[in-house]
């Protein structure tokens, strides 16, 4: 078993009938991962991988979510195609997908915090 390293990739499948597919996933064990892919939709390729979360997944599938067949399969439209040749190109997302996780993040740690504060507070003696 590989190492855990999470990444968020792009494959491509050809359906019987139905042509080219992309997958938007999200993997800590890629190879794993393709390999069970490719058990299950032969052929596949990889197209790209980015170090991402589920945060930039579910970003991209939002994204793209007019282009979305079913679950996290997609037409293979221009906007995806450019995105992942940018993904390939660069090693790293573009930077709407980029600042949009950095707010999400944010968000969830100010969530977080402010629950941990009401929790304190509750338990705080000066206050009863």
């Amino acid at each position: 078993m590989s190492k855990p390293n999470p990444k968020v990739y792009f494959v491509r499948a050809s359906w019987l009938g139905t042509g080219d597919r992309i997958k938007i996933g999200y993997s800590k064990r890629l190879p794993e991962r393709l390999y069970q892919l490719r058990c299950d939709f032969a052929p596949v390729e990889l197209l790209a991988s980015v170090h991402g979360d589920t945060i930039e997944e579910g970003l991209l599938h939002s994204a793209f979510s007019r282009f979305r067949i079913h679950g996290e399969w997609f037409l293979p439209h221009e906007s995806i195609l450019r995105t992942i040749a940018l993904c390939k190109e660069t090693g790293a997302f573009p930077a709407q997908i980029v600042a949009a996780a950095i707010a999400v993040r944010t968000a969830e740690a100010a969530a977080e915090a402010a629950l941990r504060m009401r929790w304190a507070l509750q338990d705080a003696p000066w206050l009863t």
